[in-house]
Formats: C-alpha cells, structure tokens, sequence
C-alpha cells in the first residue's frame, strides 16, 4: 500500500487479477475515503468491486461505516 495525493494504491487482492490471472505485480487499486468518510475503491485492471470486496472478506456495510449521534463510529 502507498500513499498518493488523492488516497492510496494497492495492489488487488483478486486472484484472478488482470489478463493473464497471475495476480497484480503493479498496484492498481484505488483507495479513497469519499463523503460521510465511506471508503471507495475501483482497480484499473478491471475487477468487480464484488470479487474484489470477497477477496478481502469483507462486504459493502463495512466500507460505510454507521455513525452515533456525535457523528463518530462506534467504539469496537
């Protein structure tokens, strides 16, 4: 994971990344935090936010985290 001017980039956790399946040995996975602090992502190879989100374990609700009435997620 690296830092860049607008969030970060990664490299996709899909193992079926790009053309030839290998994987992704260049980072193309866009990181950003958008409105009310939701987490966007899009890989430019071309991988379903689906598959990449199943690749991680993870599911939409956890990219947009609920807030309490201060406006600060909930303590774990």
């Amino acid at each position: 994971v690296r830092k860049t001017a607008s969030g970060w980039v990664a490299r996709c956790p899909c193992p079926d990344h790009g053309a030839d399946g290998q994987g992704d040995n260049n980072p193309s996975l866009s990181i950003s935090l958008g409105d009310n602090d939701r987490i966007l992502f899009h890989c430019f190879a071309g991988c379903k936010q689906d598959a990449v989100l199943e690749a991680m374990q993870l599911d939409y609700p956890a990219l947009w985290p609920s807030k309490d009435a201060s406006g600060k997620p909930p303590s774990s």
